[in-house]
């Protein structure tokens, strides 16, 4: 274990290893009241978010941390602290609260929500875990020296809290709860208590499509289908009042960088049926984006399957039309043309993507295709 680890360790064990009570009100009201061995968690919580948002993988996005801090206080307005949400660049379906009141929602799963009621719901649940002090009460359920010694070396960012909030999970009676009470308030706060599933039926299918086995702890399929009948039996035994508000137009133009962005995480990790949902999600909201078109046209381009290089071709017009100062859509609409054996028209826009990139990193090897094309 490196020195740090160590002194993680011997930091936790006193209150890890003492027979405090797990039964713990929920924080509520305008004093903030913390145990002793919860006083140095929020220690802990408070150096993994410097360390993370020192790290450089997280959105400098002010306002949409402020929209996202937003929503997270409609749900929660009796906090005696403050809730603050940021975005991790990063292309998993994941998020993460610190007992402190640091949530944290990786671009995939955020980019993937489709509606303010799914956020809702996540953010619910996470700021649930902080709200009922689930940190706290899950380590002092800790029995051995070893559990918490795979807690502060499998850590990533933040050591054993990251580890507890995100990749083993809180236990199975904790998430239920979390779950019970995000949708309570989500459903107290007006959204549409169906996307609470919804939510969870997103999950599954990125399950479905990547079989990825991300140590997170949604990664597991059964384990997100239990969550799904969770929120399924949580409708089924709540009166409903009508339909509630899922905000679907605003969330999406809070979201819309972020959405591009995971776009071109997904295309990048060849992740192309997503990608493409994606760069479609996007124009939807922005359709005279020609960086929308242009991404879209790269799906089809590297997918590369029945007649994608045709639509590629249609998206980089598409981008073209809509501004034709930018000069991505010029050089992958060259290297079509340039593919089917079509010289000149190859040529003169591989020449203009080269005019309008003056100092392009490809040049010499776009310079190369250019040669070929006389």
């Amino acid at each position: 274990m490196k020195p740090a680890g160590k002194r993680v360790l011997l930091f936790l064990l006193p209150f890890l290893a003492a027979c405090a009570s797990t039964k713990l009100p929920p924080h509520a009201g305008a004093r903030l009241q913390l145990e002793e061995d919860e006083k140095r968690i929020w220690t802990l919580a408070a150096e993994a978010e410097r360390r993370i948002n020192r790290s450089g993988a997280v959105e400098e996005a002010p306002e949409l941390d402020a929209y996202l801090a937003e929503v997270a206080r409609r749900l929660f307005p009796d906090l005696p602290f403050a809730c603050r949400v940021r975005v991790v660049r990063d292309g998993g379906m994941n998020a993460f609260a610190f007992p402190n009141g640091a949530i944290y929602l990786h671009t995939g799963i955020l980019a993937r929500m489709e509606n303010e009621a799914q956020l809702a719901a996540l953010l619910g649940h996470e700021v649930t875990h902080a709200v009922n002090r689930h940190a706290v009460r899950q380590s002092r359920e800790l029995k051995n020296v070893s559990a918490v010694y795979t807690a502060v070396t499998l850590g990533g960012y933040g050591g054993g809290l990251f580890t507890m909030a995100s990749v083993t999970g809180y236990a199975r009676d904790l998430e239920r709860e979390a779950d019970a009470e995000g949708y309570r308030r989500m459903v107290s706060a007006g959204y549409e208590a169906s996307e609470a599933g919804a939510l969870f039926r997103i999950l599954e299918r990125w399950i479905t499509e990547t079989g990825v086995r991300d140590p997170y702890f949604f990664s597991s399929h059964p384990r997100v289908r239990e969550r799904i009948e969770s929120f399924e039996g949580l409708l089924a035994g709540e009166p409903r009042m009508g339909k509630g508000v899922d905000n679907r137009d605003v969330f999406l133009s809070k979201i819309l960088r972020v959405v591009l962005e995971n776009t071109e995480m997904d295309l990048k990790a060849g992740r192309f049926e997503s990608a493409l949902r994606g760069a479609e999600k996007y124009l939807s909201v922005a359709p005279r984006d020609p960086r929308g078109h242009y991404v879209r046209g790269e799906v089809f381009r590297q997918r590369n399957e029945g007649n994608d290089l045709e639509q590629a071709a249609d998206c980089y017009r598409l981008a073209i039309s809509s501004d034709g100062s930018y000069p991505e859509p010029y050089r992958s609409l060259g290297l079509i043309h340039y593919k089917r054996g079509e010289k000149a028209a190859a040529r003169s826009h591989l020449e203009k993507y080269l005019a309008l990139t003056p100092g392009a990193p490809d040049r010499s090897y776009i310079e190369g295709y250019i040669r070929s094309s006389q």
